[in-house]
């Protein structure tokens, strides 16, 4: 069985404010006051500027995002994370 995940984690203030504007964006809440906001293809496709893929060596950060993910951390912390497993095998990568 194997798992794959494309996720921005942050406060709940913070990514219910950021993503109100995105398409497709949807929360789920988690414990002590965050939430996470998977990158659907929906979401992808409205955040990428279209440049090359895979900044920082994730395998779907879209194109730009990274800037627009740097201006919400002017309002606290936020991650953009990535995983996936198959067989026991994975590998995990983030970037807060």
């Amino acid at each position: 069985m194997g798992y794959e995940l494309q996720a921005v984690i942050a406060g709940d203030e913070l990514l219910g404010a950021a993503s109100r504007d995105i398409p497709g964006a949807r929360l789920a809440p988690l414990r002590q006051g965050l939430s996470l906001m998977p990158m659907t293809d929906e979401v992808f496709d409205a955040v990428t500027d279209g440049s090359t893929l895979g900044a920082l060596g994730f395998w779907r950060l879209p194109g730009g995002f990274e800037r627009l993910l740097a201006q919400w951390s002017a309002a606290g912390p936020v991650a953009y994370v990535e995983a996936e497993a198959f067989g026991g095998v994975g590998e995990q990568r983030a970037a807060v």
